[in-house]
């Protein structure tokens, strides 16, 4: 295995998988009761790394997460539903100095919660 901390180093993709699960229960787990179901999503070449950049510097993995809706969210009374999210995570960087940008479908999240939600165009 290698040194991580090393930025010569090739990145492990299982740490990648691991420090998305971690940032992806930081996030959701402040909104719902975690049931400890993160998973990612198989591919024929691995778990869940969509791909990367040549340098090994830039990766996607898709996951879905699982959670109880039973606090209040925003003032939000709870339902006690499994609200089960899907997304997509785009680390940057490595080991020590990386960068998470989520990519979530918040309307399926909202929906799942029992919430309508109605757009509208903006006036200019």
């Amino acid at each position: 295995m290698s040194d991580l901390t090393d930025p010569s180093a090739p990145r492990e993709p299982d740490d990648v998988v691991e420090a998305v699960e971690l940032d992806t229960e930081l996030v959701l787990g402040a909104l719902f009761t975690s049931q400890r179901d993160f998973t990612t999503i198989d591919l024929p070449d691995g778990p869940a790394v969509l791909g990367g950049d040549s340098d090994g510097d830039s990766t996607a993995i898709a996951w879905t997460w699982s959670g109880l809706f039973d606090r209040a969210v925003q003032g939000i009374q709870p339902s006690g539903a499994t609200i089960e999210v899907e997304g997509v995570t785009v680390v940057t960087g490595r080991a020590g100095d990386r960068e998470y940008r989520r990519y979530i479908d918040w309307s399926d999240v909202q929906a799942q919660m029992g919430l309508s939600v109605v757009t509208k165009p903006v006036r200019t």
